[in-house]
């Protein structure tokens, strides 16, 4: 019993580990997506190469109030950036919308 239970917490802190490894960032000219875990990547989009912007909520992510933002962007078939779990994603979806 003991092993499951500490094998559950090591899972835990790794999740949460990876979730604040992930830093997003709006500014005048881009969004930006920064995840520091092991390793360190940015990504970032300018705002004229965005095509599409999808939200979506799960029925637990809209209990909580957070959502997923994913951008589209031209030249590519898939998604450039994926901002997951962010706070409030209907009134930042409108922002970036504003500044496209």
């Amino acid at each position: 019993m003991i092993p499951i239970f500490g094998l559950g917490i090591i899972i835990i802190i790794l999740i949460e580990l990876v979730r604040r490894g992930n830093t997003y960032y709006i500014t005048s000219k881009r969004l930006i997506h920064e995840y520091t875990f092991i390793v360190r990547k940015i990504s970032y989009v300018t705002y004229d190469k965005i095509q599409d912007l999808h939200l979506t909520q799960s029925f637990l992510e809209r209990i909580v109030g957070i959502g997923t933002i994913h951008v589209d962007t031209a030249g590519t078939t898939f998604i450039e950036l994926i901002f997951k779990g962010i706070s409030n994603p209907f009134s930042i979806k409108r922002l970036i919308e504003k500044r496209i």
